[in-house]
Order: C-alpha cells, then sequence, then structure tokens
C-alpha cells in the first residue's frame, strides 16, 4: 500500500439535519484509513451547535454566513479541505462566491450490487461513471435583485464569456479524452444558451480527442436523457445515447441541480448514494452528500452514510491524492452491500437482506476496509 506519514486536516461541518450524525458516523473511516496507509488526519470542527438553526432555516443570515467563510477560509489557510452536511441555500451561494468555489462535481457510479433498485442491469452499471459539473458562482441562484413589497420582483442574471470558458476549459480537462455535453436549454434561455454554445463549440474545436455533444434538457423531463440504448451501432441521433457514452455533462447551475438529483435517481435507485465537490481554481475544496441531509429522520440511526462515506473517499483522491485508499473505501462499500447490508431506504422490506441503522452499516463498511 502506498503510505505517506504527512498530517491530512480536514474541516468538518455539520450543518443542518442528519448532517452531524452523519460526520460522526464517518469518522471511524478515517481512523481506518490511518492505520491501514500511515497517515494521519487532524480535524477543525466548526461550532455547529451554535449555528445548526440557521444552518437549517432558508433565510439569509449575516452572521451565520461570516461564521462560515470565516471557518472555511481558517481550513484553506492551514492547507486542509472541507467535509460537510448541509447548509441552507442562501448562505450557502454566497459563501461559495467568497471562496471561490466556481465548480461543482457529482461523480456518479455505477454499483451493480443494487441494480434492483435501478431500471439497469449489473452489467450496464458496471464500470458507468458519469461526471455532472455544475458551475457555481454565478447564474440565477447568484443574480441580484429586488422585491417592490407588492407585485413586482426583478432579477438581472448576467453570464460573463470569460468564467464561461474557464468552466468548459475545467470540463474538457475533466474528460481525460471521453466526452463533454453540454445541458444548455438554449431554446429557453435565448442569449446565454447562444453564449454557452458558442464557447463550447471553440472549445470542443481545440480538444478535437474528445467527443462534445449538447442536449437540451427540459425541467420537465430531465430524465429523457438517462436511458440506455440496446441498438447504439446504428443510432445516428447525438442526443440519444446509452449512459457509458457519456463522461462529463455540464451545464448551468439550475438545470444541472437537476439533473445531478436526476440522475443519481437514475443510476442508485436512491438519492443517498452520491457525493459531490466543490472546487476552486487553487485546489481548496470542500465535500458533502449530493443534495442536503433530510431533518425529520435526523438522530434515528436510519439514514443511509453511504454518500457521506463516499464524500470521504472523494476528499482522498480529489484533494489529498490518495486514489488507493479512495477506491478501497469505494470497494468496501460494494463489498458490504454485496453481502446484503441495508439501510431502511435501500431495504424497502425486502428479505433477502439485513436491515441495519446509521453506526452498524458504518462498521460494516469499515470491517470490508479492513479485508482488502
Amino acid at each position: 500500500m502506498t503510505t505517506t506519514t504527512a498530517t491530512k486536516l480536514i474541516g468538518l461541518m455539520a450543518g443542518g439535519g442528519t448532517g452531524t450524525e452523519l460526520i460522526n458516523a464517518v469518522l471511524p473511516c478515517f481512523k481506518a484509513v490511518e492505520e491501514l496507509y500511515d497517515i494521519k488526519f487532524n480535524f477543525l470542527h466548526f461550532d455547529n451547535e451554535k449555528w445548526r438553526k440557521e444552518a437549517e432555516t432558508e433565510v439569509w443570515h449575516q452572521p451565520f454566513y461570516e461564521a462560515m467563510c470565516d471557518f472555511y477560509e481558517q481550513v484553506e489557510q492551514l492547507g486542509g479541505c472541507i467535509l460537510r452536511g448541509a447548509v441552507q441555500a442562501p448562505v450557502l451561494y454566497k459563501a461559495r462566491e467568497r471562496v471561490n468555489h466556481n465548480y461543482k462535481i457529482n461523480p456518479i457510479k455505477g454499483i451493480p450490487e443494487i441494480s434492483d433498485l435501478t431500471r439497469f442491469s449489473p452489467q450496464e452499471l458496471d464500470d458507468l461513471e458519469i461526471f455532472l459539473v455544475r458551475q457555481n458562482t454565478f447564474g440565477l441562484f447568484h443574480c441580484d435583485g429586488e422585491y417592490n413589497g407588492i407585485g413586482k420582483a426583478v432579477v438581472e442574471i448576467t453570464h460573463h464569456r470569460e468564467d464561461v470558458e474557464r468552466l468548459a476549459d475545467y470540463s474538457f480537462k475533466l474528460a481525460k479524452g471521453g466526452s463533454v455535453t453540454l445541458a444548455m436549454p438554449t431554446r429557453k434561455l435565448g442569449a446565454i444558451g447562444e453564449l454557452w454554445e458558442k464557447v463550447f463549440e471553440e472549445k470542443a474545436a481545440a480538444h478535437p480527442n474528445i467527443n462534445y455533444w449538447r442536449i437540451e434538457p427540459c425541467i420537465e423531463d430531465i430524465a429523457h436523457y438517462v436511458r440506455t440504448r440496446k441498438n447504439f451501432d446504428t443510432a445516428s441521433d447525438p442526443y440519444d445515447l446509452p449512459m457509458k457514452q457519456y463522461n462529463v455533462i455540464v451545464g448551468p447551475e439550475l438545470f444541472m441541480d437537476y439533473m445531478m438529483d436526476d440522475v443519481a435517481w437514475a443510476i442508485h435507485g436512491e438519492p443517498s448514494i452520491a457525493c459531490s465537490g466543490n472546487f476552486s481554481p487553487d485546489g481548496f475544496s470542500s465535500f458533502q452528500t449530493n443534495h442536503g441531509t433530510v431533518t425529520p429522520i435526523a438522530d434515528k440511526d436510519i439514514v443511509n452514510p453511504i454518500a457521506m462515506v463516499h464524500a470521504v473517499a472523494m476528499c482522498l483522491e480529489y484533494y489529498y491524492q490518495l486514489p488507493e485508499a479512495a477506491k478501497s473505501l469505494e470497494l468496501a462499500v460494494r463489498k458490504t452491500l454485496a453481502a446484503g447490508y441495508r439501510t431502511p431506504d435501500l431495504h424497502r422490506g425486502n428479505t433477502r437482506y439485513q436491515k441495519v441503522g446509521t453506526k452498524a452499516m458504518v462498521e460494516k463498511i469499515i470491517d470490508e476496509l479492513k479485508t482488502l
């Protein structure tokens, strides 16, 4: 095994909902990785008890925003990265702008062991890996606006060419010789869509070794593109591709927000498997479950920890350049699922499987990790 004795710093911010439960549940994963790979992790904890209510309430809160940004900047200055739970949108989006978390990556990997929850066969899920990329600091979620208090709200959405160019460069670099697909609803976004199409067409011309397509996502039917086509060899329409033909799918925040959820549901059958990472151009990163943590099931030992385990793996691979440790952790998840262990969201009353709680699921994953 690859080993290093350098200390790795992780900033822990649990946020709201099940965040505290999930963060606490996966901390033993770091301990197991330490023992297996001769690595040392140090942790810096955000004062979550003080700010938990503000993390859950979807309204702007300036003191919470300042506390969150101060914590992020402290971790960045110390050379670490962030592992966190859910944070309410108004504060989170502005915090991303301040720390330049311009890009969000959601890697969706096929897991044959849970194919029974999906429309795909184990063979179709094997080796399936799609990177969903979202611009993170401009667009509808970040636009300026005002409400007159009576019946009129005005917003101004600005997309600068240089911002789109940076995102396109990032996406083509991530593709590594595969494909880039622009998910851009030009018919709905008009001039904004035209700008994105022009930039991505230019970048595609500069990367002839990378296949380039565009799809026209529709909020009402984003999953239209999530399919497996059996006769791809005879297909002539580039919009109708089997999932394994996708490599990187990129687009504006609103549509990719929905796309990330839809693809996760289609490939995993549940949203509690996928993780995501937010990145600045200089490398500072934060990692999380794909989309939030759910308040109603908090502190009941029933939330699925796999997405947060995958976030730990993503942290190891993307920030600390420990791909062997990350892949071992992901494999341990698959072996645990193959052994028949399921949290309630995956169990669904199926008597073939053994239902376990949050903590027990992580314990099973760590047991498998130690056998690899």
